[in-house]
């Protein structure tokens, strides 16, 4: 009997992600991402800007993958 493995891909294509932002301490707003189950990634001509915090600390981020 074989076991079949599920490959999850994360796909991203010609997206426009702008004025993202947060105002809470802390915040991680992120533009584009894949959640841990995603293998593979295909991310093609995505634009992403104007990300912001204004909260005490947080990161931003435009892409990520998963941990």
């Amino acid at each position: 009997m074989s076991r079949r493995r599920a490959f999850w891909t994360a796909t991203a294509r010609l997206n426009v992600i702008s004025a993202l932002s947060s105002s809470l301490a802390g915040a991680a707003p992120i533009g584009i991402g894949a959640n841990a189950l995603a293998r593979t990634a295909k991310v093609f001509r995505n634009k992403i800007y104007d990300i912001q915090i204004t909260g005490t600390t947080g990161t931003v981020t435009g892409m990520s993958a998963g941990a």
